[in-house]
């Protein structure tokens, strides 16, 4: 567990600060399954089992189990599956989790986009409390693609986001 100390840099300082919106990006890639905590950890979606199911954590039987422990022969052991989890649907998403051919390590990535990598955009949702694919899609998208000078493309953009520093707008911001 890193700590903040006066010598670290101001950027170091934010990444800790930020320690726990990150954990909760993070998702598992399973490998052998034996480093992801099957009930607690994000391996299925940015939520962990417990959160899924909204179960109360006193009624989990083997609060320890690991990934692995579900795994048989390379192949997701559905009977053990059905046998603790008692949900279709989680049971259905678990199922279309690829597993590795060889034998590989448990590795993180971020769950929040489709190539796993880390995006500022899509921390920025997560910290607002949105998923990236709740957005609606920018209806004036196409301002960008128009044929013209660059400063009429930013004027349309800020006249669409009634940013343009006309008269009234300033004397809203005081100036």
């Amino acid at each position: 567990m890193c700590t903040k100390k006066a010598f670290d840099s101001s950027i170091w300082k934010s990444v800790l600060n930020c320690r726990q919106l990150l954990k909760k990006g993070m998702v598992w890639k399973i490998g052998t399954g034996n480093e992801i905590s099957f009930w607690y950890d994000n391996w299925i979606e940015d939520q962990n089992l417990v959160q899924l199911l909204s179960i109360d954590e006193d009624s989990i039987l083997n609060p320890t189990a690991k990934v692995s422990d579900f795994i048989q022969n390379g192949q997701w052991d559905l009977f053990k599956l059905n046998l603790t989890l008692q949900h279709h649907q989680i049971i259905q998403k678990i199922m279309g989790i690829a597993l590795p051919i060889t034998k590989i390590e448990d590795s993180f990535c971020w769950g929040l986009n489709r190539s796993g990598s880390f995006s500022a955009k899509s921390a920025t949702w997560l910290a607002h409390g949105k998923r990236v694919s709740e957005q609606q899609p920018w209806e004036f998208k196409w301002i960008w693609n128009i044929e013209t000078m660059p400063k009429i493309k930013v004027f349309l953009w800020q006249m669409y986001h009634i940013s343009l520093p006309v008269r009234g707008t300033l004397s809203r911001w005081g100036c």
